[in-house]
């Protein structure tokens, strides 16, 4: 499923260690997620996805 989209995003409000970004990146999906818990050491490079700021429309729209 994940090598089928074109990107995850994951707006949550509170995460731990997101596995499902793991496995989206394991199958070379790229990821848009929220600037919460161990997201940041997750993506850590801008190739592997983007870290949004901030959790508004305006900010998933040109992360």
């Amino acid at each position: 499923m994940y090598s089928a989209a074109d990107c995850l995003v994951l707006a949550s409000v509170r995460e731990g260690w997101p596995n499902v970004l793991l496995e989206a990146m394991a199958c070379g999906t790229p990821a848009i997620a929220s600037n919460v818990g161990g997201v940041p050491e997750i993506i850590g490079k801008a190739e592997a996805g983007k870290i949004l700021g901030a959790r508004t429309e305006q900010a998933c729209i040109n992360p």
